[in-house]
């Protein structure tokens, strides 16, 4: 059903514009997908669509898309497109998705605890590259709120296919108790030299700036680093997070 929108205080605007806060996404469950691509990749995988609002002078680029759905279609006019839109050039189209966080799971594939990463791109740069390694399960503490516009981009929708979970230490903890865990630090063991386990293990990556908590470490048994060259000290935590991810699980 479409359905045309000419005032920006629409009542449904002004609930899609909320969802730009963290507390509104949390509130209604809801989340914003901005982009052809990332609401392809969310159509693929079953997301189930609240609403679809479009620019009206790009409607009928996007009928092979809201032709699948059953949401209502909004049809706005551009002053009211750039009031929910996060990017500079943007392709005139935006899902209002349905999502639901995961209550606190054991995993059954190896896993990565995140802690405390504070930027959205890299955080999503790491859930893609995750879900490329077959780490399905991600637990995030204190990190930045991944259903942030910026990081939902980085995914490239495989988000969608993640089991994420927001955890709080004691949660960590039994993590740790329960399976292998490395621990990527500065001074660890030559990544190279560890023979990966063959059960079910997880990776603890920190902050970028700080590296993991202090505390945290001294609880984990395997920390292992990235030898590297030409007084490089440290790496971008996206990077780091792949190699580890591949040199692992080789």
């Amino acid at each position: 059903m479409e359905i045309k929108i000419s005032s920006k205080n629409n009542a449904t605007i002004s609930k899609f514009l909320k969802l730009k806060q963290k507390k509104y996404r949390e509130k209604y469950n809801m989340l914003l997908l901005e982009g052809e691509r990332l609401v392809n990749d969310a159509l693929k995988r079953d997301v189930a669509f609240k609403a679809l609002v479009l620019l009206d002078s790009n409607k009928s680029k996007y009928t092979y898309l809201y032709s699948k759905m059953t949401c209502p279609i909004y049809i706005v006019p551009n002053y009211i497109f750039c009031v929910l839109s996060e990017t500079d050039n943007s392709q005139g189209i935006i899902g209002v998705a349905q999502f639901k966080r995961e209550d606190f799971a054991l995993p059954k594939t190896n896993f990565l605890v995140l802690d405390r990463i504070s930027d959205p791109g890299n955080l999503g740069t790491i859930i893609r590259t995750a879900m490329a390694g077959n780490f399905k399960n991600i637990y995030l503490y204190d990190s930045v709120d991944y259903t942030n516009d910026k990081c939902l981009r980085a995914t490239m929708g495989t988000l969608f296919d993640c089991n994420l979970y927001i955890v709080n230490r004691d949660q960590i903890n039994v993590l740790l108790d329960n399976y292998t865990v490395f621990a990527t630090t500065l001074d660890g063991d030559d990544i190279y030299q560890i023979n990966p386990p063959r059960e079910i293990f997880g990776l603890v990556v920190g902050n970028e700036a700080n590296g993991i908590d202090k505390q945290l470490i001294k609880k984990i048994e395997h920390s292992i680093h990235i030898p590297m060259l030409n007084d490089v000290e440290s790496l971008n935590v996206a990077v780091a997070t792949a190699i580890c991810i591949y040199l692992l699980k080789r």
